[in-house]
């Protein structure tokens, strides 16, 4: 039997990953555009081990950037849930107020921002490799 390559192994689990990142991008894509972007920003072409990834430069400016994210959009979506409930114990008819739309417009630019500005400057710094 054939002995593979490490180049050979490496391509295939690249391969793997990437269906794997089109099949979450139909459910979320926000997370994986912003994957994307930022490692295009911080690449890795010198690793050996792809265990080594997460614990680089880009790897820990994702985590942190997507922490900053979740921790904010909780934030931003829980204004029209505090509404709700005060609606709702003063005896009120719920509903949803300039507030909560403001939140949850805030809570989509944001998300959309979070993966747009990554990738905008991805595609700049490879257009400046390719030039």
């Amino acid at each position: 039997m054939a002995r593979l390559g490490p180049s050979i192994r490496a391509r295939a689990r690249s391969r793997r990953v990437a269906l794997a990142d089109l099949g979450r991008a139909g459910r979320d894509p926000e997370p994986v555009i912003t994957g994307l972007g930022l490692g295009a920003l911080y690449p890795q072409y010198d690793t050996e081990n792809a265990a080594q990834i997460p614990t680089s430069f880009g790897g820990l400016v994702f985590m942190l950037l997507a922490i900053a994210l979740l921790g904010a959009i909780i934030v931003l979506e829980a204004i029209p849930v505090v509404d709700y409930l005060a609606q709702v114990r003063a005896g009120e008819d719920p509903r949803l107020g300039t507030s909560g739309i403001l939140a949850f417009t805030g809570a989509g630019v944001l998300a959309i921002l979070t993966g747009w500005i990554p990738l905008q400057r991805a595609v700049a710094k490879l257009e400046r490799l390719e030039a």
